[in-house]
């Protein structure tokens, strides 16, 4: 039976220490969140940390833009964002709309003020070893393997994705914890899903509901699943989590796996850039 590695227990007791900190240091911390269309999710995913930032004591804006706006007057607005130094973090909450260019619109904050870590300079100084420079996604990743209590040192680990760039970046996660891991990209899902079989780790994060089932899968396996996809008003991740169920070995769902953990971490990062600049 699959043991579930829920993140909101995790991320809950991170979220207490930094309101503690926030409240002992009396420094308020800033978070700005560009929010761009009208995509319900976008609007549900941003409200979560709104309310998770506001909740530990966190200084929170919204800027909001429908897609008529221009993407000049979007850059302009990040760029105020920078010299503001009452925000110690900014994030473009993402997928942009058609017509957005998402690389120019988050080259444009400042790297020390990149709150989610998938700026080029934050990401070249990850990939360059700086354990610090972690994106928020991958370091929740991190996390929720930890919690397993699994060692994993020398394992191999499967990452699963949409986008080189992001593969990378994950690739390079596992390999801190040890993991002997592979990527491979959806469109090669028909002709390399055998990777999946034996593999210790499993990182997913494709978009495509149930796309993975317990054929797929071997037993005593680590899976996170950051595969989110809203159908209707249910949202599913990338496993097939009752097909899996059987099988024994740790899964962190979809709901109430990676994405709590990811808020948390987010304003983890945002604190201290606003703590320790």
């Amino acid at each position: 039976m699959m043991e579930l590695l829920l993140g909101k227990p995790i991320a809950e007791k991170l979220l207490r220490k930094l309101g503690e900190d926030i409240h002992a240091s009396h420094i308020k911390p800033g978070l700005a969140v560009i929010l761009i269309g009208d995509d319900p999710a976008s609007h549900l995913y941003v409200g979560l940390k709104e309310k998770a930032a506001r909740e530990i004591g966190m200084y929170f804006e919204r800027h909001f833009f429908s897609t008529t706006d221009t993407e000049e007057n979007i850059v302009e607005t990040v760029h105020t964002l920078n010299q503001n130094a009452g925000i110690h973090g900014i994030i473009v909450q993402l997928p942009l709309p058609n017509g957005f260019d998402e690389n120019r619109i988050i080259e444009g904050i400042l790297p020390e003020k990149d709150a989610d870590g998938f700026h080029p300079t934050t990401l070249e100084h990850y990939f360059s070893g700086d354990e610090s420079s972690q994106p928020v996604f991958p370091r929740a990743v991190s996390r929720l393997i930890q919690s397993s209590g699994q060692s994993v040192a020398g394992e191999k680990g499967v990452v699963l994705v949409n986008s080189e760039l992001f593969g990378r970046v994950m690739m390079k996660t596992l390999e801190l914890l040890g993991i002997r891991t592979e990527i491979f990209q959806y469109k090669k899902w028909e002709t390399e899903r055998g990777k999946l079989k034996g593999a210790k780790v499993i990182v997913t994060a494709c978009g495509v509901p149930r796309l993975i089932r317990s054929e797929h899968l071997s037993s005593g396996s680590i899976i996170i699943d950051g595969g989110i996809t809203r159908v209707g008003d249910k949202i599913f991740g990338d496993v097939d989590i009752v097909s899996a169920r059987d099988l024994s070995g740790w899964i962190a769902p979809v709901p109430g796996g990676v994405g709590p953990l990811t808020v948390a971490s987010l304003l983890e990062r945002v604190v201290d850039r606003a703590l320790h600049p």
